[in-house]
């Protein structure tokens, strides 16, 4: 099986002195260098390894490509030296004088600067793929649990990239959810991996504070990081990081703002959803969502050969409420009685409003 490390190179030359030489100067640009002293060594080191490229001596070059190889397979050349007149060389990518090597300087750094942009890109496309199956897992729940449960398994998600991403075997990595409604003070609504609550919400609160107001990343002491939840329709609030050390979070930054509005989203989603089958008076069920529910049981009692009980509710003397105390009198009765009733209820119960 091959092996390969993000910035190996092969390196190519018959004289050891020189070859000591180009070595050093490869390690000081942050290269781990294998050395091949003929085309054959070389050749055998490339069906174990998998180099980022070959830097080959001149004098080298005519035995390599003599070899029965398979061209397409191997690296980009840099050539120390002039190729024989005519030769053509496939892969070639820079050639150096014999004797500028501060050239290779030039070149090395170009290479380097390409492999860090292949991990940038292949850092993203691994945290897009992370956001995909956050935002996946986050809109199935939208629609059907509590918002705070909700709260808890975005943040339960977005621990669990930070952890894989960062792979602090040592250390766990820990987090609070902080959140707020419009007109309402920000509070703590959600916790992994912290031993005192009360604690943790007085000493990050003024973190999530600041970096919802400054709407960016913010790190705070002993490597708590405030990643702010994006202000959409309803609600914002900020996640607390905690156990990330000094690790460099610069190229996961995007990552986790990206994750914070999924997670806003599908709480907007979530706020909708109960708005649309939430009697605004009573906060019980209203009349829409209710009756589709009745629908339902009606045809699971029918297939299972159940029984199922309907109770209708009425206030009596309730239109004398109205007319002798007012409206807001009625509101209140309406939704004292609503309240009276979700407490005797089952968790298997449906309540809701018919009028």
């Amino acid at each position: 099986m091959k092996t390969s490390k993000p910035t190996e190179i092969l390196l190519l030359d018959p004289v050891d002195g020189r070859r000591l030489a180009r070595m050093n100067r490869l390690n000081t640009a942050g290269f781990t260098v294998l050395q091949a002293a003929s085309a054959i060594d070389a050749l055998d080191l490339l069906t174990k390894t998998d180099p980022e490229a070959l830097v080959i001596a001149e004098e080298i070059l005519p035995g390599f490509q003599s070899e029965s190889i398979e061209w397409g397979k191997i690296p980009p050349i840099y050539l120390i030296g002039l190729p024989p007149q005519g030769a053509r060389i496939p892969g070639l990518a820079a050639v150096i004088p014999d004797g500028r090597l501060d050239l290779l300087d030039s070149v090395l750094e170009g290479l380097q600067q390409r492999i860090q942009l292949r991990a940038q890109r292949q850092d993203l496309e691994r945290g897009l793929a992370e956001l995909a199956h956050l935002a996946i897992d986050l809109g199935r729940g939208a629609r059907s649990i509590p918002d705070d449960a909700l709260l808890r398994q975005s943040l339960e998600q977005v621990l669990a990239m930070a952890q894989a991403r960062f792979n602090t075997k040592n250390q766990s990595i820990s987090g609070l959810l902080f959140a707020r409604q419009p007109g309402t003070p920000m509070s703590l609504r959600a916790t992994q991996g912290v031993e005192d609550s009360d604690q943790a919400d007085s000493k990050y609160k003024v973190l999530a504070g600041e970096a919802v107001r400054q709407n960016r990343v913010l790190h705070g002491e002993e490597g708590a990081i405030a990643v702010p939840l994006p202000t959409l329709q309803f609600q914002n609030g900020a996640l607390i990081l905690l156990g990330l050390g000094n690790a460099d979070i610069s190229s996961f930054q995007r990552i986790l703002m990206t994750a914070a509005a999924e997670v806003s989203l599908a709480r907007d989603a979530n706020t909708l959803y109960h708005l649309a089958m939430m009697d605004g008076l009573t906060a019980i069920y209203n009349h829409g969502y209710g009756q589709e529910q009745v629908v339902k049981e009606l045809r699971r009692v029918s297939r299972s050969h159940l029984s199922i009980t309907l109770a209708i509710i009425d206030l009596d003397h309730f239109k004398e409420i109205n007319d002798r105390h007012g409206h807001i009198a009625g509101d209140h009765c309406l939704r004292s009685a609503a309240s009276a009733l979700k407490d005797a209820l089952r968790s298997t119960d449906i309540l809701y409003r018919s009028g």
